[in-house]
């Protein structure tokens, strides 16, 4: 990008055609004489010529250097950040330091020095603001060289950026000053616009300037899914990358050690795209991190912990599904609610300490156990065990459960169940629906009359 310090002084190409026309004519043209003893002059030797033109070269060169001469005079700038913003105010500098600036973050430190040199030159004072920055953090006036200091000191943080609560810091810092120029590093993310006014009564701000990377490179990982058969995580890109690109994301174990990767594909024209990390559940459940390859931000970088890992649960019923009424099934439901959640096992069986042994073997993180009543004493013995070393036993209650005969020190349910049938009759239960008492003479509805159609 180019500017220039005096654009006035360009209009001076206009006199090109006019230089050309006097250099045609530099020097004139010689005049045509008759003279009769031609034979004489033929003889003499010819010691210097004059040309009745110029040559094209010396012209085309002549009219580069005038052009050099008035783009010189014109004060070009090849970064022309520095220039902007220059007013007599003081320099507010707004700059975003999120966790997507990473890639260009040397470039938008060159572009503030600028700004605060410009400052400096004219002595004014600078307002140095971050997106992400702590909320004690002072943000001036500084002189130059303190500004300076602090811009050195920065650093990209891993939060998104919040304009609005910098530019609020920024125009409580200018308080009564008016004509501040206010200079915003974007870093693409946000777009060109502020979440807050950029002026306020008195007009704050003279003028506001954006700067924008050359290139938008803001790419993060957005959510995941441990699905049945994979882990699944979807990634969003900047919308101005509309090309279809492809790259590879990686997982790793809590030791850093790969475990894989998986293409991460964006079609031409879509902001998201998924990855899948097609593995068992056990080696899934392993990945502590997954990140995009040959990108440096913290939005890259996902991070995963015990509770992220996929559960294997084991399901067990002391009766077989009913087919011809599956709604009725003791596992039903609870198979229903957990499917999408959790890897299942059912162990099929007519002999229920056969189906607890193979449950068992399968290492489940919890097992079900849905109206199982007697449970051998074996089989109970090799459950207890199971649940001392960590396992989660549920058991949902039933009719075969509650005929079940009561054991004292039962440690597979929480308390001693009461044996048969639950007598549910006392003083809350009545054939008929009752109406709304009245309301007592003290609380909220004192003097208020019960509705009688409410029943």
């Amino acid at each position: 990008m180019i500017a220039f310090g005096s654009p006035l002084v360009l209009a001076a190409f206009v006199v090109l055609p006019a230089i050309w026309w006097l250099l045609r004519l530099t020097p004139p043209r010689p005049q045509t004489e008759t003279f009769p003893p031609l034979k004489i002059l033929a003889k003499l030797i010819r010691k210097y010529e004059t040309p009745d033109k110029s040559p094209w070269w010396l012209t085309m060169l002549r009219l580069l250097l005038a052009s050099l001469l008035i783009l010189a005079l014109a004060r070009p700038i090849l970064n022309p950040q520095a220039d902007v913003a220059a007013g007599d105010g003081p320099q507010a500098l707004l700059i975003d330091n999120s966790w997507v600036s990473v890639a260009d973050w040397e470039s938008r430190i060159a572009t503030a020095r600028g700004l605060i040199d410009a400052a400096a030159s004219r002595d004014a004072p600078v307002i140095l603001a971050f997106s992400a920055m702590e909320p004690n953090t002072d943000v001036g006036p500084f002189d130059a060289a303190l500004a300076l200091e602090k811009l050195s000191a920065a650093a990209p943080q891993p939060v998104p950026s919040d304009r609005t609560t910098a530019l609020n810091r920024i125009i409580a810092a200018i308080g009564q000053t008016h004509g501040t120029n206010l200079a915003v590093l974007s870093d693409g993310l946000a777009g060109e616009t502020l979440s807050a006014p950029t002026q306020t009564e008195g007009n704050v701000f003279s003028g506001v300037s954006f700067y924008t990377p050359a290139s938008r490179t803001a790419l993060a990982l957005v959510g995941s899914v441990n699905g049945a058969e994979s882990l699944d995580v979807t990634a969003a890109r900047d919308p101005s990358r509309v090309n279809a690109e492809r790259m590879m994301v990686s997982a790793f174990d809590a030791r850093s050690r790969p475990i894989g990767t998986a293409p991460l594909e964006f079609a031409a024209g879509e902001e998201t795209a998924t990855a899948k990390f097609i593995l068992p559940f056990e080696i899934r459940n392993d990945i502590a991190t997954v990140s995009i390859d040959g990108s440096a931000t913290a939005g890259s970088i996902q991070l995963y912990d015990a509770g992220s890992g996929r559960r294997r649960v084991g399901l067990i019923a002391a009766t077989t599904n009913d087919g011809a009424q599956p709604l009725l099934a003791p596992l039903y439901y609870i198979r229903e609610a957990l499917a999408p959640f959790a890897d299942l096992v059912e162990p099929q069986g007519d002999n229920l300490d056969t189906i607890i042994n193979s449950a068992l073997e399968d290492r489940p993180s919890v097992l079900i156990l849905a109206d199982v009543g007697v449970i051998s004493p074996e089989s109970r013995t090799k459950l207890e065990d199971w649940v001392n070393n960590g396992g989660a036993l549920i058991r949902f209650a039933g009719p075969r459960l509650a005929a079940a005969e009561p054991i004292t020190d039962d440690q597979l349910l929480p308390v001693v169940l009461r044996l048969g049938e639950r007598a549910l009759d006392g003083t809350l239960s009545w054939s008929e629906p009752q109406a709304i008492a009245a309301f007592p003479d003290t609380g909220p509805f004192a003097s208020l009359p019960a509705p009688r159609d409410v029943a």
